[in-house]
Order: C-alpha cells, then sequence, then structure tokens
C-alpha cells in the first residue's frame, strides 16, 4: 500500500520589523541556537516536518519582511494560508499596536470576519524592559478571536525553588526536537455511574475482602494494602555511620471522594468538591490526634494528604479518590542542621521562626522538611515585608505570603484566583509543564483546620476551575499527581506557626494527550529541567474553554 500522503498547512508569520520574526521561525526550523546580530528580513520561506497527534504535518513557515501601517497587503499572504502568528515585541507599544493593523489588512483582504491567528508576544526574557503588560497582549487577543502565548527565542534560564532549594533549568526550545518516543494511548473518558467490579464503588467488595456500604458522600476506610503499619516491626540494631536505620510505624487511609465511579472532582459539584474538603480536614484532625496520643510527646508525627489521579500517575482504580498516610518513628535522630540542607530534621507541631537555628530532632520526609526549614529561614533573615503584602506568626515575613502577593500582581503565571483568597498559579520554579501550586495571598493559614467556611467554599471553587482547565488542555482525563504541604500535624498554637497551607499539582503531561514528560538522564543525574517557560504553560492554561469538553459534548 503506498504511504499516504502529508497532510500540508502554510503559516505566514507576521509583524512590525526587528521584534523577533525571524528568530522565532529559526528556533522552530533549526536547532537551538540564538544569533545576537540583526538583519533586516525581505522574506524567507522554511519547511518542517511536524508530527502532532500521531498526524504527520508538511509546514511551510514563511517569515514575511517586516510591516507598518503603510506596507501593502501581498496576496500571497492570502492565499492557501492556514493562519498566521502576528508578533510584537513587550518592549515596543509601537509593534503591538500594529498588530491590530496587521489583522485588519488580512482580514479585509481574506474578506472573512474571523482569520485564525495566534497572537505572539516575543521577546518575554526582557522582562525588566516590558512595556506591554501579559494583560494587554491576552486583551488584544481575545479582541481579535485569537490565541496568545509571549515566548522568548533566546532565553534559556535556571531558576531557584525557594521552598525546597533546589535549581530548575527551563529550556523551552526543547518543545522543538522531533518526537517518535513512548507515546500512551488515550484513556477510555467514558465510564459509567457505577462499575460492579471496582473495588471503590458503593455497596462493591474490597480487594482486601471488606465490604464498602453503600455511601453516599465522601467514604473513608483504612487502606487494605498499605505502605506503613500500626505496629512496625523491629529492626536489627543498625550499624553506626552508613548503614543507620530505624523503623518507622503509621497508618494509611483512602478516602473516596463520591460514590460515582465516573465524577472526578473536576466533574463534581463545588458543594460535593466542599465535602471533599471537609474529609481532608476530618482526616487530618483524627491522625494527629492519633499521633500525638501514641507517641505521647508533643509534636511528633507526620500527615501527608495526596491524590494520584490516572493509570499514567500508578493509580489502582479509575473511582475519584485520594490517600493518606501517616507516620511517626519509635526512636528520635540528632543531626546538626546547616543553611541548604534538604533532608533537615524539624520540629512538627510548631515550627517558629526561631525553630531556623534550634530545630527540635525529629525525621520529617524531604520535600515538606525542607518547605518548613526555608520558611522558617526566610522569617528569621528578612527584616521586614512589604506593606501590602500578609505577614506570618509574629507579624514576621512569610515567604509563601510574600509569593502569592507578587504572583497576584504580576499576573503572568496566574491560572485561577478566587476573591475568597485563593490563587493558583504555574510556580517560577515549576518542574513539570503544567505544574500548579494553590495557595491562599491574603492571609497565613498553617493548616488547612484553620480555614473558614468561606475559604473552604473559594477552595473548592478554584480547584474544580483549575481540573477543568486541565482536562480541556488536551481533551481528556487529566492525570496528576497532587499534595497537600501545611504543618505537619494540627498545630497546637497556631499563631506560632511558620507553615503555610498549599497544594502542589504534578502533571506530566508535554506535548498533547499521549506524549509525558519524561524526568530521566539529567533530571536524574544532574537537575530538573522543563521544556517551556511557566509564563506559556500559565497563558495555555488561561486559554482553554471554562466549561468542561465533556458537558459541552453533553
Amino acid at each position: 500500500m503506498a504511504p499516504s500522503a502529508l497532510m500540508k498547512r502554510k503559516v505566514v508569520i507576521m509583524g512590525s520589523p526587528s521584534v523577533g520574526k525571524t528568530s522565532l521561525t529559526q528556533q522552530f526550523i533549526s536547532p537551538p541556537t540564538y544569533n545576537e546580530s540583526y538583519f533586516p528580513t525581505i522574506e524567507a520561506t522554511s519547511h518542517k516536518l511536524v508530527t502532532f497527534d500521531g498526524v504527520d504535518y508538511e509546514c511551510e513557515i514563511i517569515d514575511s519582511a517586516g510591516q507598518d501601517e503603510y506596507t501593502l497587503f501581498p496576496s500571497k499572504y492570502a492565499v492557501g494560508v492556514h493562519g498566521y502568528l502576528l508578533v510584537y515585541s513587550i518592549n515596543s507599544r509601537q509593534s503591538f499596536e500594529m498588530v491590530k493593523t496587521v489583522h485588519d489588512k488580512i482580514r479585509d483582504f481574506a474578506g472573512r470576519e474571523k482569520v485564525p491567528c495566534v497572537v505572539v508576544g516575543q521577546k518575554c526574557d526582557l522582562g525588566s524592559a516590558r512595556r506591554v503588560t501579559l494583560a494587554e497582549g491576552e486583551a488584544m487577543a481575545k479582541k481579535l478571536g485569537a490565541a496568545f502565548v509571549e515566548s522568548s527565542a533566546k532565553d534559556n534560564k535556571n531558576v531557584v525553588n525557594p521552598l525546597i532549594g533546589k535549581h530548575v533549568l527551563v529550556s523551552p526550545h526543547r518543545t522543538k526536537r522531533p518526537w517518535k518516543g513512548q507515546t500512551d494511548p488515550p484513556v477510555l473518558t467514558k465510564l459509567p455511574e457505577h462499575d460492579p467490579e471496582c473495588y471503590l464503588c458503593p455497596g462493591n467488595a474490597r480487594s482486601g475482602g471488606s465490604n464498602n456500604p453503600h455511601y453516599v458522600d465522601t467514604f473513608v476506610f483504612e487502606n487494605d494494602f498499605p505502605a506503613l503499619k500500626p505496629d512496625a516491626l523491629p529492626l536489627a540494631p543498625a550499624e553506626k555511620g552508613m548503614f543507620e536505620s530505624e523503623p518507622v510505624r503509621g497508618r494509611c487511609k483512602v478516602i473516596c471522594f463520591h460514590p460515582r465511579h465516573d465524577l472526578t472532582l473536576a466533574r463534581m459539584e463545588v458543594d460535593e468538591v466542599i465535602r471533599v474538603i471537609e474529609g481532608w480536614k476530618g482526616i487530618f484532625r483524627e491522625e494527629g490526634e492519633m499521633l500525638r496520643s501514641t507517641s505521647g510527646r508533643d509534636g511528633e508525627g507526620y500527615v501527608q494528604i495526596f491524590e494520584n489521579r490516572g493509570s499514567m500517575m500508578g493509580a489502582s482504580a479509575p473511582h475519584p479518590h485520594g490517600q493518606v498516610s501517616d507516620a511517626i518513628s519509635r526512636t528520635r535522630r540528632t543531626a546538626e542542621v546547616k543553611p541548604g540542607l534538604v533532608t533537615i530534621l524539624v520540629r512538627l507541631d510548631r515550627f517558629s521562626m526561631g525553630a531556623a537555628q534550634d530545630l527540635t530532632p525529629y525525621s520529617v520526609p524531604d520535600e515538606p522538611a525542607a518547605t518548613l526549614a526555608n520558611l522558617a529561614r526566610y522569617a528569621a533573615s528578612t527584616p521586614t515585608a512589604p506593606s501590602n503584602h500578609p505577614t506570618g506568626p509574629g507579624g514576621r515575613p512569610c515567604l509563601l505570603c510574600s509569593y502569592a502577593a507578587e504572583e497576584i500582581s504580576r499576573k503572568e503565571r496566574m491560572v485561577e484566583v478566587d476573591e475568597s483568597g485563593w490563587v493558583a498559579v504555574v510556580p517560577f520554579w515549576a518542574v513539570w509543564p503544567f505544574e500548579i501550586l494553590v495557595l491562599p495571598y491574603k492571609r497565613h493559614i498553617p493548616s488547612i483546620l484553620e480555614m473558614t467556611p468561606d475559604e473552604d467554599a473559594g477552595l473548592a471553587r478554584l480547584l474544580k476551575k483549575v481540573l477543568v482547565r486541565y482536562d480541556n488542555l488536551f481533551s481528556c482525563s487529566f492525570p496528576y499527581s497532587m499534595g497537600l504541604h501545611q504543618a505537619p500535624l494540627p498545630p497546637l498554637e497556631p499563631e506560632e506557626d511558620i507553615a503555610h497551607i498549599h497544594f502542589h499539582f504534578y502533571p506530566p503531561l508535554l506535548r498533547s494527550a499521549s506524549v509525558r514528560k519524561f524526568l530521566v538522564g539529567f533530571e536524574m543525574m544532574g537537575e530538573a529541567q522543563r521544556d517551556l517557560t511557566p509564563e506559556q504553560a500559565a497563558a495555555r492554561l488561561r486559554g482553554v474553554e471554562e466549561v468542561h469538553y465533556l458537558d459541552r459534548a453533553e
């Protein structure tokens, strides 16, 4: 059988002179390079084979000469053209205003109101020289009925995650490499309301042998195959030095979010998401009290609430559910605390600002331990917070309070915001392509138990909106791992607690519903690396529909 003909697509790149059209084209066509020299382009045509969603396209890209208001529109830019990139530079208002002029010329010549366009704000690496805000670019694109993105043909930068003290290499040109690697087949999205074979559905037998009740709300039970057990077996006496070990005991629970098998958080009603949040609160309170009573000592233990959604993230069942793991060691370890230490031993219940130099020794998992330590160091080392930023205990600066306030002000990485005081951003230090951080921005909140009913409702609204955007990005049930970081146990004195509640969402998808990001090679041996800028990721998430794609289909 003869091979099928390639699908052909013609795209014209237009805009004012010297806005970076040629650099943008070269970064797409060629291996990643950047030339500081500028030579005006008369016109250049390039070709590239692109594979998208398993279909091969032969793309013809016309890099046009710079336009101004007096330039006549060439007729060849309208014949057989499938779309236009209208480019401006974020440091030039004149080039920004030219976008509408060029768009109107295309529309008038084509004789139709709707023209397939993408508005591109180039040179976003020149942040300090910005003359056109992200909001203005988005508003212009919306007015023209176009998609929008900011980009840089030059940027390749290294950023620091202040929560854990690790670096992230940002390499947006990496998305241009051809992909012939692993693809994952699309996951069936149409699920039954009740699956008789599902061990999480109401009334069904679980894999451990117990029967589920006919629950009508959230349902919490002990994990049938826990990673931790209440009575850990004693270990043989450990050798000194490199082979130190200690027994750990704890409990693992499962929380079913809804009796329906086919409803994820993205498709639940807001009131139903509120009940999930109330379920998290109940588990956190109950497990925290259990750990304190079991240890006989205040401040020992750790409770982690998380969700793995989708088989790509290791979820063993599609029924909407999350998990909780709590742990306590039999022994207490000591260690010298040094700045920059990632795995750090901390006091768990009242991590006050003075704790950065005087930490009660206790083992906590790496990520929350590093976060708590860096929150404490920031509070101890930062003299004052800006007057418009919320503050932590004792009026001291809080790293996450200030970070949230800055993101609200800048807006370029913001995905959703709720008036109750919650914001969702693609964090400046994001590792995963469409990673999201959800946190309160109006006040310092140490744990989920300190949230008011209004904040519960606001968080529910925001989570639902974020997860709808996730699903709509590639029209699939978007996989992710979500985890809640807060005070490791319910604080006995919340006003002294340096912890600041926040939710991490780590989704693996990169190019489509079937192509994911792999953390391998340099990421495993060197440091984390991401393939598009946080600003690009946030713009793409903001640009999708707000109504779930399955609900639109219905």
